[in-house]
């Protein structure tokens, strides 16, 4: 009967273990014994997972976050110009030459002179916990982080104004969860040395609020025509409002909205609607006192100062007579931003940033009064006869000078006509086609430095081939005259002996005469088996006239090739250099193939297709080249500018 009991209960008879054989008993045991092994080697692999992941993250925090996390506001401080400089030649002296200016609108302010409804605004809508915690709101960091993967809201953001203001200052803002771990690790770094008030003033002067406007200051300027200081809590709560989307909530935006239920909504409505809510939490969170204060804010009217262009347009001073950086200081910042941004592993904008903002000294190559002459040149069309395409378009045209001696660019043009602006188009570092004045660099240098070729050599100015019947190459003027000697065929330009020569060199060895001897840097593999690619100009991509510069002064300069710099070294605001520019320098060629290349030229220029450019009584070497379609593969137009030189 008991045994019965404890069936129906469903319970262990108490004597039944017992009664069991050993043997059974001993499974028994083994089986509850298996079972918690299996639990305790999950546990372990658990832990011992976790404590790898946790070393690799913490190798990963000390080898590559580590060195990223130091940001420093001096660094960003944007009330310290940078200059650039040029050495005068007869003092030695560093001068002055120009202050860089970021484009973007932007008037600082101190912190003392914010208005309390500004940052409270700021701080009540997007971090209401920046006093209390330190760079990482976790409470928040976590919520964003389970909405990522639950997706329970639309939007949530995790990130602090320290956060927000880091990410600004450095525009490291790519969606990956690498950046945003550096970026929490770089906050927790970043207050433990500035104060709130600190990080406040950056933030508020950082902040975009559309319409060009880049900082409270000049937000209320452009919206309200008041200085920032001079702004009540509403329309202190009107500029923040436009923080979250610009687009969306600045009110000068001349778009229309339709909502859901099909009604519409204009984004100084919407900016109105958003500007309550922050109201409305800033007197939750005792920012604004008195409900009578909240009341008073809701309901005042907004005046805005009806604008039709961005900042930049109306709040900087009409002035025609504006004077633009140069076309040289343009390529100095592209070159030193370049430079910086694999020294400093920033993007393109964040090292743009801090360069414009961080006091930096840029002391360049740059000879003002040779650069004021090629300007002088450039801006008037009619010094180059108002040259227009078959079509009729006005010429463009770029120039590059450089000091034969060292390697040092003295002057940069980047186009005809007035300049119209800063970090415009050049077309002296833009990548065109060449035409024949690639011939000097790619043919016959190479040639007579490997003695395929001499100067006492004549060549059949005859058709090397037919191309789908047609004869190749053809030259410009067309027409073919049997044997010439190399002289004339280079300074008549003809086509027939370019392609001879570059057939007895070899493509293989033009190739690497003029990417590894001459500094030619835009070549393309599809380049290194085209005949006509490089014997007459019809690459792939083209060149610069910076790289063809550097590679026509190598003939001037005895076969040394110096390669081609627009500045020497870049400091900080303490003088600690940051950027050393060596230039390059190698031997090109022999004495003798640089000394014959001189008097080839110099033909070219004496009774050639250079003729036009010889214009007084000094050795003058140079190189024309034109691609057209009666120059067979290279169907590109452009043209060169005979190069100077002086024979040894």
């Amino acid at each position: 009967m008991e045994h019965e009991r404890h069936e129906r209960r469903g319970e262990a008879h108490p004597h039944r273990e017992e009664a069991r054989p050993p043997q059974q008993r001993k499974r028994h045991k083994r089986r509850k014994g298996g079972a918690g092994f299996v639990i305790g080697t999950i546990l372990l692999i658990g832990v011992v997972t976790c404590a790898m992941f946790a070393g690799i993250f913490l190798t990963y925090v000390k080898t590559t976050l580590a060195p990223t996390l130091d940001v420093d506001i001096d660094d960003y401080n944007m009330s310290q110009s940078t200059i650039v400089y040029y050495t005068d030649k007869e003092t030695g002296e560093d001068v002055e030459l120009e202050t860089l200016k970021a484009k973007e609108n932007r008037i600082l302010v101190d912190y003392d002179q914010l208005p309390d409804a500004m940052w409270q605004a700021a701080v009540a809508v997007e971090d209401k916990r920046f006093f209390e915690h330190h760079g990482v709101d976790w409470q928040r960091t976590i919520g964003a982080t389970i909405n990522m993967f639950f997706k329970q809201r639309n939007t949530y953001g995790g990130s602090t104004i320290t956060q927000q203001t880091l990410k600004n200052m450095t525009q490291d803002n790519k969606p990956y969860v690498n950046r945003k771990v550096r970026e929490i690790f770089r906050a927790l770094e970043f207050e433990k040395k500035y104060t709130k008030p600190q990080i406040l003033e950056l933030y508020l002067n950082y902040i975009y609020l559309g319409k060009g406007c880049y900082g409270v200051e000049a937000a209320a300027k452009y919206y309200f025509d008041k200085d920032v200081w001079e702004l009540s809590t509403a329309e202190c709560a009107s500029i923040i409002a436009i923080t979250n989307n610009p687009s969306l909530y600045g009110p000068m935006y001349k778009i229309t909205y339709t909502r859901d239920d099909g009604t519409t909504v204009t984004p100084r409505e919407l900016n109105k609607q958003r500007q309550e809510t922050i109201l409305k939490l800033m007197y939750e969170q005792g920012y604004i006192q008195t409900e009578a204060e909240y009341e008073a804010a809701v309901n005042e009217e907004l005046h805005f100062i009806e604008r039709e262009g961005n900042a930049d347009e109306t709040l900087q001073q009409d002035d025609k007579d504006q004077q633009y950086q140069s076309y040289f200081v343009d390529q100095v910042r592209r070159d030193v931003t370049s430079d910086l941004m694999e020294l400093w592993g920033l993007d393109k904008k964040a090292t743009e940033t801090k360069l414009l903002s961080g006091g930096y000294r840029i002391y360049t190559t740059i000879d003002p009064d040779i650069q004021a002459i090629a300007e002088s040149v450039y801006a008037d069309r009619s010094n180059l006869k108002n040259l227009t395409s078959a079509s009729g378009q006005l010429i463009r045209s770029g120039i590059t000078i450089v000091d034969v001696t060292n390697g040092n660019v003295v002057a940069m043009v980047g186009d005809m006509g007035e300049k119209e602006g800063d970090m415009v188009w050049n077309y002296a570092t833009d990548v065109h086609q060449c035409g024949s004045s690639i011939k000097p660099v790619s043919t016959y240098a190479a040639a007579l430095e490997n003695g395929a070729i001499t100067m006492a050599d004549s060549f059949d100015n005859y058709p090397v081939q037919l191309l789908n019947g047609t004869p190749w190459p053809k030259n410009s003027p067309p027409g073919y005259s049997g044997m010439v000697s190399l002289q004339y065929g280079v300074a008549q330009s003809l086509n027939t002996v370019a392609v001879r020569t570059i057939l007895k060199l070899g493509l293989d060895k033009s190739y690497q005469f003029m990417t590894e001897n001459m500094g030619i840097t835009t070549l393309t593999e599809e380049d290194r088996s085209a005949t006509g690619a490089l014997a007459l100009g019809g690459l792939s991509r083209g060149v610069t006239t910076e790289e063809m510069a550097a590679a026509f002064a190598s003939f001037a300069n005895g076969g040394i090739y110096n390669s081609p710099r627009l500045y020497t070294r870049v400091t900080d605001a303490d003088g600690n250099v940051i950027l050393e520019n060596e230039t390059e320098t190698h031997v090109a060629m022999k004495e003798s193939t640089a000394y014959f290349m001189n008097q080839l030229l110099q033909g070219a220029v004496r009774s050639g297709t250079g003729a036009s450019a010889n214009f007084g009584n000094m050795a003058i070497a140079g190189k024309t080249g034109t691609t057209s379609d009666r120059s067979g593969p290279a169907t590109r137009t452009t043209s060169a500018s005979p190069t100077p030189a002086t024979p040894p």
